[in-house]
This record gives C-alpha cells, structure tokens and sequence, in this order.
C-alpha cells in the first residue's frame, strides 16, 4: 500500500482519476509516477502504475489499428439475455466445442491453437433464462506480452460471469494457474474476495460510506479521501474493509467475476485422474464440472444452468395478472430481492403505487399468500402486484 505519499503525488493521482481518454490517462500516469518518491513502501505502487500504462498502450495501439480500417471493433458485443458469460481459457482447451454444443453459435473448430481470433456468441436457453455466451480468444494471444488484449479484459470485465475451460489431458492445474495469474495482473478476481470497495465521486453529499469497516470508522475513511482532494464521494463496501483497502481502491479498480471451472476431455484413465488431482487443489472454493464436448453427445445442461445460477448468486421470479397463468420468463434477480425490486424492475409505477402481493412458493405453508413489500423471495416464486 501507498506509505505517506506527498501531497504532490496525492494531486497527481486525482488528474489520473479524471482522465477521459486512454491518452489522457497515460499522459497523467507518466506525470503522477514522476511524483512518487522512489522507497520500499512504493514498490507495488511503482509496478502497479507501469503495468497499467503498459495495458494503456497496448489499448491506444489496438484502438488506431481498428482506426486505420475503418469499421467498429468485433469485440464490442452488445447484451443480450438475462446473464453474460465469457467462456475463457487456454489454446485447444475446447472453448468453441462446448459453444456449439450449448448454443446456435458456429464457431470455428480447430485442432490449431489461436483458431478464435475474435470474439463469437451464442445464446443458451436453461429453463426459460436466456444466458449469453461470449467465446473469448485464447490466453496468451500475445504470447509476447503474456497478456489478453485490453478488448478481451474489457469483455471479461463487462460479464457476469466466466466460464474457464481446462484441458484434463493437459496439465490442468498449470493451466489454471497461468489464466489466474493473467487475471489477478489484470486486477479481476475469480475467488470472492474479502473486500470490494467502490469510489462513486458525486457532486454534493459529502463523504458516505455504506459497508461494514475493520480498525477505522467513517469518519477516517473521509479523512483518507480529503487528502486525495476527494470531499464527496459514495463508497460502497462488500464484505469487510480496512482503511488500506480503501486507499487501495483509490489505485486499482479490482472486480469479483463468479467462475465455473469446465473441465474438457475427460476421455481416459488419465484424464480422469488428472481432473480429480484439480478438484482436490481447487477444494471447495470454486464449481468444478467435468465434461467431454467431442466426444460426449449432450452436456449435462441441466447441472450447469442450475451451477450458473447458484454460482452467480441469483434467483428466478416469474410474475402473474391477475386470474392468468405465470409468465413463461422469469425475471432474474440477486438472491435475497424483495417484492418491491419486482416491483420496480417491472414499472415504477407499480413500486409508486403497491399496496400488496400474492406469493405463491413451495417454502410457503400455503399459497398463495398475502405478503408486503420487504417480503423475501426465493428462486422459482411467483408474484402477483397489486396496486
């Protein structure tokens, strides 16, 4: 973390914070790491700031080559569906096989490494959920640079979720190691981490916090923010942050992206063995399914849809008129919504205006019944607003 930055570089920092532009941006980093005194305390400063001018270059190149030809980029996909996730992983792993077995997508099949240079999507449909999923090109496309273009990280970072395909007749462990170095340099994490910090600035309000805090108080961390020349800001913590988690906010935007690890080519004794030595490294701390897309005729796609689902942290509500049947969609929504996020995701109108809603669920001792707006829903209800 930052040791006692002068006030100099604190300025500095807030150019950079300010930057509309890749070059804005780079031109404010040169400046502010000019300001940095050079001592053990700034080393991971030092290298953090150079690894994100390097990423910053690497964009300002690809956004002139795409320039230079004269048509939009093929990595900006636009969303579709209920939930986006990018399939990721190495060279051969199977990606593009276990995309046409899931969707209407046709990728390019190919026993030669680096066959998917762009991104494809397809559409899975899992019970009425429409989940889009993206292909990303292989890791290590710039093998140079050891590195993902700054267009695939913005893909993966954009998603919901990610599924990460490992080779069983590979070295599966030394694969998932490498994509996960890749992803903790490019500041995303696959293991839910112990605090996520977001700095909203606003332009009135003073500094708020809202999140639990570990050895400082509220008033500290406005404390921290005002020496950056921050004086209002919201700051949004999940689970439980120190002061230095705030200040390391400040430096690097870290984002969670929930992940499924899809073991491919479990064909053999080997194989076989090779993905239960990654189970047992993995440990419980991430879903592991393994799988065969050549060989196999179907993917299990029922376990996998539930595994997205439970590993996302969402749940399905489906919503009903009066005297009609439920909707055949449900509407997808964060595990622990109340009726009134129903009743908001749909109009706001009706969140305006609620008086009451009919639930009707399995968890319930009757159904339906009769309940208020703070009432908890849970996956598969089914809700009828009254207003």
């Amino acid at each position: 973390m930052p040791a006692n930055l002068p006030v100099e570089a604190k300025a500095k920092w807030i150019k950079v914070m300010n930057a509309r532009t890749p070059e804005e941006k780079l031109e404010a980093l040169r400046d502010f790491l000019s300001s940095v005194p050079r001592h053990k305390g700034t080393e991971k400063l030092i290298s953090r700031v150079r690894r994100q001018m390097a990423l910053l270059r690497r964009e300002i190149e690809e956004r002139k080559r795409i320039k230079k030809v004269g048509r939009r980029s093929p990595f900006i996909i636009p969303r579709e569906g209920d939930l986006q996730l990018c399939i990721i992983g190495m060279p051969n792993s199977g990606k593009s096989s276990i995309l046409r077995r899931l969707t209407n997508a046709k990728p390019k099949v190919s026993s030669l490494p680096f066959s998917t240079t762009l991104p494809v999507p397809g559409m899975f449909l899992y019970e009425g959920v429409l989940i889009q999923l993206i292909e990303v090109p292989s890791f290590f496309l710039f093998p140079s640079k050891g590195a993902l273009s700054s267009q695939s990280l913005a893909l993966i970072r954009n998603s919901d979720g990610l599924l990460m395909v490992l080779d069983a007749q590979k070295d599966p462990i030394s694969q998932f190691k490498s994509i996960v170095h890749v992803l903790d340099a490019s500041h995303i994490n696959i293991s839910k981490p112990q605090a996520l910090v977001e700095i909203k600035r606003t332009r009135g309000g003073g500094i708020r916090v809202f999140g639990k805090l570990n050895g400082c108080t509220a008033d500290d961390v406005a404390q921290l923010l005002r020496s950056y020349r921050i004086y209002n800001a919201i700051v949004r913590i999940r689970g439980t942050a120190s002061i230095d988690d705030i200040e390391s906010s400040l430096f690097e935007s870290r984002v969670y992206k929930p992940t499924i690890l899809l073991v491919n080519k479990v064909e053999d004794e080997r194989s076989r063995q090779n993905a239960t030595v990654l189970k047992s490294f993995i440990g419980e701390g991430l879903p592991v399914l393994m799988l065969s897309a050549e060989k196999d005729e179907h993917i299990d796609t029922k376990k996998l849809g539930e595994l997205i689902l439970r590993t996302l942290n969402v749940i399905r509500v489906y919503t009903k008129e009066p005297n009609s049947p439920p909707s055949q969609r449900p509407l997808i929504l964060p595990k622990g919504s109340r009726v009134i996020d129903v009743a908001q995701r749909i109009h706001s109108f009706l969140a305006e205006n609620f008086k009451y809603a009919k639930v009707w669920s399995k968890r319930l001792p009757y159904s339906p019944q009769k309940v208020g707006a703070d009432f908890i829903l849970g996956d598969g209800d089914v809700v009828e607003i009254r207003v």
